[in-house]
């Protein structure tokens, strides 16, 4: 009864949101995928807390209910996203996975095919920004470059959060709290008076 009401725990597998999650996932032989513990959406409704952008959620795929993962807040309702490029992101898929000696690089057209289900705002000068609608959030994984996320799927409809990581629970090495924050290639900028943000894909310089 607790596990459906309050928390599960969950064994999170795949990069998409190293080096948060499964640090050391293609750095050691005898790896072992951390698990993480859960608390539920209903829970969190219950305690009166929202979710706010950094949060890393607990999802349902939006195109394999059966599916799902974890990835990171990175836009609320009304905030305005920048995308990541689809075909630049590709690219850069290429040449790190051609870089690791790996000749597979085809598997990831068709995740990285770019959708987009927000709307673009007049407001925007630039037309890789899109608001996102009431009711959805816009999440990535922190390596983005192995991540299926909304970049791929759009925005992500609320109902489809089950509920926001807590902390790694195993292994023992790497018992830890999960702290909500955006990743450093995402970039704040108010809107106005608002509570809402632009939020912009930046690359370091290189």
């Amino acid at each position: 009864a607790v596990q459906e009401k309050l928390c599960y725990f969950s064994n999170v597998t795949g990069s998409s949101m190293q080096p948060v999650i499964n640090e050391n996932l293609g750095k050691r032989s005898n790896h072992f995928d951390d698990h993480v513990l859960i608390w539920r959406r209903t829970w969190l409704q219950l305690t009166g807390q929202q979710l706010k952008r950094g949060d890393i959620v607990s999802i349902v795929s939006p195109k394999d209910p059966n599916e799902c993962f974890l990835k990171r807040v990175i836009a609320l309702p009304n905030d305005r996203i920048c995308r990541v490029n689809g075909q630049k992101r590709l690219r850069t898929v290429f040449r790190v996975r051609h870089a690791a000696g790996k000749e597979d690089e085809n598997e990831y057209v068709e995740d990285f095919y770019l959708k987009n289900n927000g709307t673009n705002s007049k407001e925007d000068d630039d037309e890789s920004f899109m608001t996102v609608p009431p009711g959805h959030i816009w999440v990535e994984g922190d390596n983005f470059n192995y991540s299926y996320d909304s970049n791929s799927f759009g925005c992500l409809p609320i109902g489809l959060v089950l509920g926001k990581a807590f902390a790694i629970c195993l292994p023992l090495k790497r018992i830890r709290l999960i702290e909500s924050k955006l990743p450093d290639h995402r970039q704040l900028t108010p809107i106005g008076t608002s509570s809402n943000y632009k939020i912009d894909f930046v690359t370091k310089q290189t």
